[in-house]
Parts: C-alpha cells; structure tokens; sequence
C-alpha cells in the first residue's frame, strides 16, 4: 500500500506541476497540499484517491496509469474540499489570507476536473459509458457541495434537528465517498450493479469516518471545538431536541458560560446516540462488502481500507462512556452494552425521530 500511496502523491504533484498557471500558483499547492494530513503530508491516508485505486483493483485486478489518474482527480478534489471548509470555518493552517485560501480551493478543485478528463481519456472507455463517468463525477462533487451550503446555513440555526444534520453529512461526506468508490469502478468499465455497490460502501464508509470525527470535535474542554463554532453535528443537534439546550451559534462568550450544558452532554446520551449512528453505517459498510464477494470482484484491497479505517476510529467510539447514558442498550444479563457491541443495531436511515464540517483533514475521508 505504500508504493500505491507513494505512486498516487507522485501522480497528484504531477497533476499539479502541469495544469497550475503559475510557479507562484504551482507553489502554493504543493505548500497547501503538504501540511499534515492533507495529501502529500507526512503520513497522509489519503483516503478517497486509496479507495478508488481499490475499486479499480477490485474489478480489474490490477492498476493502471488511468486508475492512479482517476484516484489523483478524486483526493484533489477532497482536498479542495478541505480547502473551503478553512474559509467557512474561518481557520487558516499557516500564513495564507482567506482569500488566498479559496482561490486555492477552486484552483485544486478545477486541476481535479482536468485530471479526470486525462483519467477518462486514457481509459477503455468511450462513448456514452466515458459521458456517464464524467457525469457522475461532477454530479457527485454537487452533491459535496449542498452538504457545505446545508453545514453553513445551519450554523445560523437553533433548530436544525439530527435528521437534518444527518442529511447534511451524507451530502457532504458520504458523496465524496461515493465519488471515489464510483468513478474508479466506472473507470474499470464494471457492471452497473458493481458500480452501485461500491458507491454505496464508499458512501457508508466516508459517512462512518465523518460521524466519528463530529464525536471527537462535538465538545472538548479546551474550548475550540464544534461546540464553540456553532457547528450543528448529529451529536450536537440531538443533545438540542432531546435536551432543549441551545446551542448558542455565534456568542462565543455565552458559548463559555455554558459549563453546565457542556457537562449535560458529556454524560448524557448524545455520544452513544452519534456512536451508535456511525457504527450503523459500518455496519452498511460490511454488508455492502459481503454482497460484493460474491460477484466477480477481488475485494483484499478494500477488506485492508475496511479494517484500517475500523481500527483508526475505534479509539473514538470506545471512549463513549455508555454506562452513564440513561438509554445505553442492556444485553440479557442487564449489563450495560457499548457501542462496539451493538454495531448494526440502529438502521441509520431511521431511528432519528421527529422528536420535535469542522472535519480534520486526517479524519475526514482524505
């Protein structure tokens, strides 16, 4: 996996020598795509270029120039995913002005569109088959884009509810999933119904890591969490319905009186709710897996990103403390069941009740 990793930044660096306009340009690329965790950092997972070398194993059992290509114009387009989310989330890494920074995220997000074209070109397919891969591409980086425009204007809400912040990660996380599971496959020239079930274990899988971050971010005590930005996360918006605290959007001050509230959520429901919603969408995930062993696809590649994203968020979800939760789940013996035993027990497409991000780039599907 590390001469794949080391071949698909080499492959972005490419991409960006070539379709930049400017050295000065071509300069702050790179600069921005080496801080750490973003692509060509030091130990980057860059998860949606890897999952789409692995669709493309999966079907062809081998890489190609057009695989690295295709996996290259999926983790740009992250990137500038990344990009933005500094700009709306008003945090900068370095020295860079937000203006700066969004010039960089369009222009990371345009050289993502030009290495697609090269990826398709350069591929077996042709005709309407090559037309439907490039559309479902951009169809699914707009997709991306109603899930940041729903994480912004929730930001000036009190109100939004779990379901909706729900919706707005599977817009926002789970279709960059579904882009780089998808455009891989279609690059491969799999069948239609492969193509559907790795866009659905893509999908899954980067909501998964998604949800699992919003528990990391949702409160902290240092103060400068999710909380404090007014972010509405799944875990946040469901401590508002059920515990009719608001969650103040834009005073920080009063954000820092609010000890009390921040002590209501650490020990009350809310992280085993999130928990158990991320866990649910893993769950999506292996059975979406499963359905895949038995068509003609080799699935190592995707069974090692599987369990690589398991093992690098268990960690997480075995922090949520279930037994000071009023509605932790009990096994027959009544003892308190936590999140890593009751994985698949909640369909995340229902369940959320109508009681009436900012993601790190290491964490969010990158």
């Amino acid at each position: 996996m590390d001469r794949r990793l080391d071949k698909l930044q080499a492959r972005i660096r490419s991409a960006i020598g070539c379709h930049a306009a400017s050295s000065i340009q071509r300069a702050r690329l790179i600069d921005a795509l080496s801080r750490p965790g973003y692509a060509l950092g030091r130990d980057s997972p860059c998860r949606a270029g890897t999952l789409s070398l692995a669709a493309y194993d999966a079907v062809r059992a081998s890489l190609d120039d057009a695989a690295y290509c295709a996996a290259a114009a999926v983790e740009l387009q992250t990137q500038a995913a990344f990009l933005f989310d500094n700009v709306a989330d008003f945090e900068l890494l370095d020295d860079v002005g937000y203006g700066a920074e969004l010039a960089l995220a369009i222009a990371l997000s345009e050289c993502a569109s030009c290495v697609a074209c090269e990826a398709l070109s350069i591929s077996e397919l042709a005709g309407s088959a090559g037309r439907d891969a490039l559309i479902s591409f951009h169809r699914s980086c707009v997709g991306a884009c109603a899930g940041q425009l729903l994480d912004a204007l929730f930001e000036g809400r009190d109100d939004v509810t779990a379901r909706e912040a729900l919706e707005m990660t599977l817009f926002k996380s789970g279709n960059f999933g579904r882009l780089a599971a998808g455009f891989g496959a279609r690059l491969a020239a799999a069948d239609a119904e492969v193509v559907a079930d790795l866009e659905e274990l893509g999908r899954s899988l980067f909501t998964f890591a998604q949800l699992v971050d919003d528990l990391r971010d949702a409160c902290s005590t240092d103060l400068d969490d999710d909380w404090a930005r007014g972010k509405k996360t799944v875990p946040l918006a469901f401590f508002h319905e059920r515990c009719e605290c608001p969650l103040l959007p834009s005073n920080h001050d009063m954000m820092r009186l609010s000890r009390d509230a921040r002590h209501r959520y650490r020990t009350g429901e809310a992280p085993l709710f999130g928990a158990l919603v991320a866990e649910a969408f893993f769950e999506r995930a292996r059975r979406t897996l499963e359905r895949l062993r038995g068509k003609p696809c080799r699935v190592m590649e995707l069974d090692r990103l599987v369990e690589s994203l398991d093992r690098s968020f268990s960690s997480v979800l075995r922090s949520i403390e279930p037994a000071r939760c009023p509605v932790a789940p009990r096994d027959a013996d009544g003892r308190v069941r936590g999140p890593r035993d009751v994985r698949g027990s909640r369909d995340p497409g229902a369940g959320l009740g109508p009681a009436r991000r900012r993601p790190r780039p290491d964490a969010r599907a990158s």
